[in-house]
């Protein structure tokens, strides 16, 4: 995707050679777990079969061995299959290290009767193909297996069982392998040619906006996706398919599903591109991240993604939305609640930057009034690095302060601050005036005393732990304002 990153040299440019991100598949793994071992409770136990063996209790590579053994055996291997997959599902990271995972024979033989299976249209044996393509989906986790898997063909088959009319459970594991598989691809242009040609983006969205109220589905469509997209060039498809939208009416249908973490990480691949970007504006996309993120706030690596696609969004129009209350109100309690994550720093950092050198004169000032300064104290980077963005923000805005068109406050408001001043007391005032007197806007910088409308803001430096910093001034009167220094 061609991104132009022009407008900004420093800082905020991604890294050229970046190592790619994906999914490897199965998030919230335990109670997606717990939830299959309910809906086989009364299936053959998982702990014996009638051949008497204790699957449960060998190590991985002899459980795979015994898969092997019976694979032709559909009905014999199917509680193998499910003690497996309900067993390792949770354990992402253990298979991803597991050399039992490259399991060369059982790969081969899986891929070679599921592409059998789908040649003689044989009845009754979804159940097994469900299992058989989660269990591959599986063995990609790790790197070697999804090596042998991809060069075995895997990814052909498991398209060309997606291309098959069958139940929403196989759709949703064929999915759940097929991101997967993304993992290791090592041509992608022939990967590139063969999704355009069998028209995977489009057959995915279009299966997406008919099972919309299937949330297991939704995201396992949107895991698939989501990898693909990162793989190679793919905005084209996306697009014609309206791929956007679909996206954004799934993550707003399941607002508060578990599936949010991998719909909202295809959007940030979408965001990439210019045009995907475009697109992402052109569907009010702003609004509804900032919605989801406060949703999800405390998921790190859902706020990671989120954060990454607010920064990406900056290279089109979205800073001046972006800088409005209270959306920079969500950015910065996002980035606040994970500012020692070390994978989230410098993606916050840098949509900070992106916002304030972006945004106009008067909307730097009001970044740095809601926030801006302390959230990046709190980040704790390297003195170095805080002195040189405080310097920067400093001098950008050192000609700039905001003076009300009235040189006086109103006489409401002059008779507001005496009564505050001298703590009159209000009993028998109009309600009305009442209310307005015990609200004030702030205190002055200067001389503490109350305003309401009428302020005079200015920004300044103060010294705070030895490093000069930013500081927000609000002033009462004119006579406050010029009585300020630069450095206080």
């Amino acid at each position: 995707m061609n991104v132009d990153r022009s407008r900004i040299d420093v800082v905020v440019t991604r890294p050229i050679n970046t190592p790619k991100r994906k999914l490897s598949g199965g998030h919230n793994e335990e109670e997606r777990a717990k939830k299959a071992i309910r809906l086989n409770e009364n299936h053959i136990q998982a702990t014996s079969n009638q051949e008497g063996i204790q699957f449960s209790s060998l190590k991985m590579k002899d459980q795979l061995d015994v898969i092997a053994q019976y694979l032709q055996h559909h009905s014999k291997a199917l509680p193998f299959l499910k003690s497996f997959n309900e067993t390792y599902f949770p354990q992402r990271d253990a298979m991803q290290e597991s050399e039992a995972c490259a399991h060369l024979n059982l790969i081969k033989d899986l891929i070679n009767e599921l592409s059998s299976l789908q040649e003689h249209s044989k009845q009754g044996v979804e159940e097994f193909q469900t299992q058989a393509f989660f269990l591959l989906g599986l063995l990609a986790r790790n790197g070697t297996a999804c090596l042998a898997i991809n060069a075995a063909a895997g990814i052909k088959v498991v398209v060309a069982q997606l291309q098959i009319v069958c139940k929403v459970s196989l759709f949703s594991s064929c999915c759940f392998a097929l991101g997967n598989f993304c993992s290791a691809i090592e041509e992608e242009g022939s990967f590139f040619e063969f999704i355009e040609e069998k028209r995977v983006i489009s057959l995915l969205l279009n299966t997406l906006v008919k099972n919309m109220v299937d949330w297991e589905l939704v995201q396992q469509i949107a895991f698939a996706l989501g990898n693909i997209v990162y793989v190679s060039d793919f905005e084209e498809s996306v697009l014609a398919a309206n791929g956007v939208q679909v996206v954004l009416d799934a993550l707003m249908t399941h607002i508060d599903s578990i599936c949010m973490k991998d719909v909202i990480f295809f959007l940030l691949n979408v965001s990439y591109g210019e045009a995907g970007r475009k697109s992402m504006m052109e569907h009010h996309a702003i609004a509804k991240i900032l919605y989801a993120l406060q949703k999800h706030i405390l998921d790190p690596e859902f706020s990671e993604f989120s954060l990454g696609i607010l920064f990406d969004l900056t290279f089109s129009s979205a800073i001046p939305e972006l800088v409005k209350s209270p959306n920079i109100n969500i950015i910065y309690n996002a980035i606040l609640q994970h500012r020692t994550v070390a994978s989230i720093v410098p993606i916050s950092m840098k949509l900070l930057m992106n916002l304030f050198v972006g945004a106009e004169p008067a909307d730097r000032f009001r970044l740095v009034e809601s926030g801006l300064v302390e959230t990046i104290q709190a980040m704790n980077l390297p003195p170095q690095k805080t002195r040189s963005i405080f310097a920067a923000i400093t001098k950008s805005l050192a000609s700039f302060s905001s003076v009300p068109a009235d040189p006086v406050p109103s006489l409401q408001e002059t008779v507001a601050r005496r009564i505050m001043k001298e703590k009159i007391d209000i009993q028998f005032i109009p309600d009305d005036l009442k209310s307005y007197i015990q609200t004030p806007l702030g205190n002055c910088s200067v001389c503490e005393g109350v305003f309401y409308e009428h302020c005079w803001k200015k920004l300044a430096r103060k010294k705070v732990a030895g490093e000069m910093v930013p500081m927000y001034l609000k002033c009462c009167s004119r006579n406050c304002f010029e009585s300020t220094n630069d450095n206080q």
